[in-house]
């Protein structure tokens, strides 16, 4: 956290050509955002890690993601995927909000109030389902061809050239429509040499002795893996699986609001496959989208530093039950049956007294 604070800094005094950055830090309000289904443990290690950085405790604000995805989308233009058509939301529009992020997926339903404020209806949901666990599945295809013990020394040993491996089909994964015959991948061939070194195999021949032998080729002249559709799909099966069955659990329990839309934000909501997937999933439903949808949250967290009050209802993380039971009256409650309810009266008898 200390370190992305000097960068912040750095960037300021940049910027705005501002040599001494002491006095101007202390007007900063920082808003950092973190996933909505963190619990209050992880939330309060955010903020001692914020304060531990020299960021003071009343200039700190923990901005939830999909609050801050959803404060900037009421105002754009967002686009009904199916008719291509522009549009904002209106007041007492009611819509499920899904923040698509690269590690976690955050689901809730939200309603522009009066003013455009918002109020949740239904309290975010969600796990570690993001745009990343299908990149872990490209990885796990990886340990599949050469052993884990291999793709683990490469990580360490080679590890800019594993990132930018990585960032290649990240890339890739962004235009995978799942309508395609195959689908070609770029293979870093420094990295794929090192494979073969570390495993003993050559490419064509980890391929031919895996399960992928049918549906997956390497070019060694052109560096690119040609994979079947149906393999890159199954990296994507877990995570979207995810996604639709929160969605449809929370359409379910919200019947009463009678949900028309849902709202795609987040890196990973970029995803063509993902959206293909959505769409078939709940094809009643309109699917929306902001451009820009992966800095839709950084935008609206900004708003909010700039807005008093934007959100004027949240639901509640834990409900506690009220205490009813009252002293036992003599002549009015029923008369106890055993001796052990007569105990009981006795005892209520006794707090009634001291009370009095």
């Amino acid at each position: 956290m200390s370190g992305l604070k000097d960068i912040v800094m750095e960037r300021i005094k940049q910027h705005h050509k501002i040599e001494n950055l002491q006095n101007v830090s202390k007007a900063i309000e920082w808003m950092i955002t973190i996933p909505a289904i963190w619990s209050d443990s992880a939330r309060q290690f955010m903020r001692e890690a914020a304060e531990g950085a020299g960021i003071q405790h009343d200039r700190l604000r923990l901005v939830l993601e999909p609050e801050a995805a959803s404060l900037f989308c009421r105002q754009q233009n967002i686009i009904l995927t199916d008719s291509g058509t522009r549009q904002q939301f209106a007041e007492g529009q009611k819509y499920v909000v899904a923040d698509l992020g690269g590690g976690t997926i955050d689901i809730c339903v939200h309603e522009i109030t009066e003013n455009g404020n918002l109020k949740e209806l239904y309290r975010a949901t969600g796990e570690d389902a993001g745009g990343t666990k299908v990149n872990a599945q490209f990885e796990c295809f990886l340990a599949s061809l050469f052993g884990r013990e291999v793709v683990d020394d490469l990580q360490k040993t080679c590890y800019e050239r594993f990132i930018t491996q990585m960032m290649d089909f990240e890339e890739r994964k962004k235009t995978f429509k799942g309508t395609e015959r195959n689908v070609k991948i770029r293979l870093d061939p420094i990295l794929m040499k090192r494979f073969e070194t570390k495993s003993g195999k050559k490419i064509q021949n980890a391929i031919q002795e895996s399960d992928f032998s049918t549906k997956v080729k390497y070019d060694d002249d052109s560096g690119r893996m040609t994979f079947e559709t149906s393999v890159i799909e199954a990296f994507y099966n877990g995570s979207v699986h995810s996604i639709i069955t929160k969605v449809q659990t929370i359409i379910e329990e919200c019947a009463d609001d009678e949900l028309k839309t849902i709202l795609l934000v987040g890196g990973y909501a970029e995803s063509q496959y993902l959206r293909n997937k959505v769409r078939e999933a709940f094809p009643t439903l309109d699917l929306v989208l902001v451009e820009d949808a992966k800095l839709a949250v950084i935008k609206g967290s900004v708003m909010m530093g700039l807005e008093e009050k934007s959100i004027v209802q949240r639901r509640s993380r834990f409900t506690y039950g009220f205490s009813v039971t009252i002293p036992f009256i003599e002549g009015v409650h029923p008369e106890p049956t055993t001796k052990f309810s007569n105990a009981l009266r006795q005892t209520n008898w006794n707090k009634l007294n001291q009370r009095k």
